[in-house]
């Protein structure tokens, strides 16, 4: 059981005395007052199907044959106002989308009018703008299963988003002073529904295969789960609120946050029935914000961001005919060295990545497998391709560079956060032929953005 922090929304100035403005207003600046906070995603995912004669001469005889990506984006928010001879102020927010797309091969010539879309869906959307005043507690409520698939092969790239909703939509533009803000999450109350799950069957079709992968769960998923304190689920929101002059919370301030409790990747299967199953890796907790506040006074105006997340896996340390016998754990963030079981590290997923743990240990397991079906966390292939280490990850890094910027005068402020963590998965059909790399996954995690003008 792993307790969780929650995000705290970004709040005003304490209240006091305010500095006095360290230079005059500019008259001939076209906008006196301007902030916009983006959550670009807090989850992008990307994955590939290829046709081709080898592997599914039913569907292609001939190659070329065609190729196509799913992109699954989770958390996608942006408030913005904005003030010049009049105010306004807008707010766009989306839970989700899936959208499968045809590529072509390098050197083929695609025809004249391919399709923008093989496939798509989108989760929940609100657009809202002021003037007037509006706002919406919740909005646009989704409840039913919508499902994505890939037209070539329907069972082949799979998408899903389950129940969720928008909620404190609200834009205004009252005595001049616009504020922007909306957010999305998973509704709290049930539990145990996959919320969202993005899959790609074409792999080694075999859960006692050289990847061990349990064919009943989809690759990458998350969850909302239930504690003794109640429910939690993920959820993200991005706001723009201004104070009035003369007033001690006098600022144009941006803010966007998120919080995603859980997500996991691969399940390996182990043990009968695949009762002993277990993921490879499991992120939790996964938290970030930034937060920008012009105020016209450097000694007030902030610019601030940070993320971090935890994450487990399980592994066996003695290569002794065991699946797992250990399980790892560390923390990763934005601030400061990173932990990685128990001892304080510059860089958990680099140093975890040089350990390189042995994941699957095929030695004796159920009398399926040998020593030659050991499988690790990273993927290591040497120039000709063959197999030094077979993995699940080719490459994972974190982004602990958050970019922040104060103007001298305080009038101007900016912040973001641009991948958080990527993350690129090894192909799913390893030592099949032909293995297709493009079949693993590349994520992207926590791209958040701020920014406020105040040239009042």
């Amino acid at each position: 059981t792993f307790t969780s922090g929650a995000v705290t929304d970004a709040t005003p100035p304490s209240p006091g005395a305010t500095p006095a403005p360290s230079s005059a207003p500019n008259p001939s600046a076209p906008v006196r007052m301007k902030g916009n906070a983006t959550s670009d995603h807090v989850l992008r995912a990307e994955t590939g199907f290829s046709l081709t004669s080898g592997a599914f001469p039913s569907a292609c005889g001939t190659e070329p044959c065609p190729h196509s990506e799913m992109i699954f984006t989770i958390g996608s928010s942006d408030a913005r106002v904005e003030t010049q001879d009049t105010s306004s102020a807008d707010v766009n927010t989306r839970f989700g989308e899936a959208r499968v797309v045809r590529t072509y091969p390098a050197g083929t010539t695609p025809p004249a009018n391919p399709p923008p879309d093989l496939a798509y869906v989108t989760g929940a959307t609100s657009i809202m703008h002021g003037p007037p005043y509006e706002f919406r507690a919740v909005d646009d409520v989704r409840t039913t299963i919508q499902d994505v698939a890939n037209p070539d092969q329907p069972m082949a790239l799979q998408g899903r988003i389950y129940q969720h909703e928008n909620y404190g939509m609200k834009v205004d533009v009252s005595n001049e002073l616009p504020q922007a803000e909306g957010g999305f999450r998973t509704p709290t109350g049930a539990t145990g529904e996959l919320e969202w799950y993005l899959n790609n069957t074409q792999r080694d079709p075999s859960s006692t295969g050289p990847m061990h992968m349990d064919t009943g769960q989809p690759i990458l998923w998350g969850m909302k789960y239930s504690t003794t304190t109640g429910s939690s689920s993920l959820n993200g929101t991005t706001k723009v609120n201004t104070g009035a002059l003369g007033s001690s919370g006098r600022r144009v301030q941006s803010s966007a946050s998120f919080r995603l409790p859980w997500m996991y990747f691969p399940r390996i299967y182990a043990g009968r029935n695949g009762s002993d199953s277990f993921s490879m890796l499991t992120l939790y907790d996964f938290v970030g914000n930034v937060n920008c506040s012009s105020t016209a006074s450097p000694a007030t105006a902030t610019a601030t961001g940070s993320w971090s997340f935890s994450f487990q896996y399980y592994y066996d340390p003695s290569n002794n005919g065991r699946t797992t016998t250990a399980l790892g754990q560390g923390t990763v963030n934005s601030n400061g060295n990173d932990v990685l079981n128990g001892a304080s590290v510059p860089d958990a997923l680099a140093a975890l990545k040089a350990q390189n743990p042995l994941i699957w240990d095929g030695s004796a397991t159920n009398g399926c497998c040998t020593a030659t079906s050991d499988t690790y966390m990273f993927d290591v292939r040497t120039g000709s391709n063959a197999t030094s280490f077979r993995g699940y990850i080719s490459d994972w890094s974190s982004n602990k560079n958050v970019e922040t910027s104060v103007s001298a005068d305080g009038r101007v402020t900016s912040a973001s956060i641009n991948g958080a963590f990527r993350f690129e998965m090894a192909g799913l059909r390893q030592t099949l032929t032909p293995e297709l790399p493009q079949t693993g996954f590349s994520v992207s995690m926590g791209k958040l953005s701020c920014n406020a003008v105040d040239n009042r």
